[in-house]
Formats: structure tokens, sequence, C-alpha cells
């Protein structure tokens, strides 16, 4: 990851915008981007290093090497920390950066061309049938005839269960 992130320099300068490259677990500052070729200003290796939040900055990252020295740094925004934060953890970690993976990609897009396929077709079916069939609110018409059910009674005289029928719209108890 690289881009600008303010440093404090010192009273007189303030913070000043320098072009931060992290690079292997390294992470080393310019000038500027266009002295990138000329060396770095500054390097740390993350790994010897603690990164703290600020607790009421939200724009602010402080690295501290122990016992030596210390960055304050600041970013652009509380998203372009977020990021920072993210890719300085995962270097300190050992953990490489997300690289996407061209073939599962390829796999990944045509299963879900795929799927939106099957759920366009699928969805323009049912609007096919939505338009050629009127729906019993519409007509009046009840979609369902009444349902007979069957109920079981024991008595307590027998063991043996009776079977009655009843009608769907009738009230029984179980």
């Amino acid at each position: 990851m690289e881009g600008i992130l303010y440093k404090w320099t010192n009273y007189w300068n303030g913070w000043q915008p320098r072009w931060f490259v992290l690079d292997k677990g390294v992470l080393a500052y310019y000038k500027s981007q266009e002295e990138v070729n000329q060396g770095s200003k500054g390097s740390v290796k993350l790994s010897a290093c603690e990164i703290l939040v600020h607790p009421t900055d939200t724009l602010r990252i402080d690295i501290v090497i122990p016992y030596e020295q210390r960055f304050y740094l600041k970013a652009p925004s509380s998203h372009e920390r977020h990021a920072w934060l993210v890719a300085l953890g995962s270097a300190k970690a050992g953990i490489p950066p997300a690289i996407p993976q061209p073939k599962k990609l390829d796999e990944s897009t045509t299963l879900l061309s795929a799927t939106c396929d099957t759920f366009i077709q699928t969805l323009e079916e049912c609007m096919k049938l939505s338009n050629t069939s009127p729906t019993p609110q519409l007509s009046g018409e009840t979609l369902i005839a009444p349902i007979t059910l069957l109920k079981e009674r024991k008595t307590s005289s027998s063991s043996t269960p009776i079977v009655t029928r009843q009608n769907s719209t009738e009230r029984y108890d179980i």
C-alpha cells in the first residue's frame, strides 16, 4: 500500500505531507512521490513496532519503536486511516496483502451470471403466469373448495378411536 500520510515533524513545521510506502513488512516514507527513486527519509520494520490508534483523533496513527522512536501520522480521512490500519496490522502479523486470483474470480463470475440468468428466467415465467390467470380476489371465485377433515375422538368407555367426518368450516376441539 502507498499514499500520502501527514507526519508530525516538529512544533515549527507541524504536520507535513509525506509519501508512505508499505512493502514486505517495512513502512518507508519519502518527502514526495516523485522522490521515491532518491531513497527514503526513514523506514521502520513493522514486526518491531507497536501500532497505536489515537483515542480522540479519528485520523491519527502512532507507530512506536519501543524505547527508540515514535512516528506520529495522520491520514487525510478516517476511511483512509482505516485502510492504513488494516494494511499495517496485516503487515505486522505477516499476512500478505490480498491478491485477486483471476481463475477463482472467473469461476465466481460464471456462477453468479448463471444464478442471475436463472433468477431472471424464473421471474419472467412468474410474470407471464400472473398476467394470464386471474387471481381469486379479482374474479370473486374461491381458489380452494371446502375441505373435509377427519377428526379422531376417543371415548372414555372404549380404547378404539371413532372417526367422524367434519366440514372444515365447523369448529371442533381436539
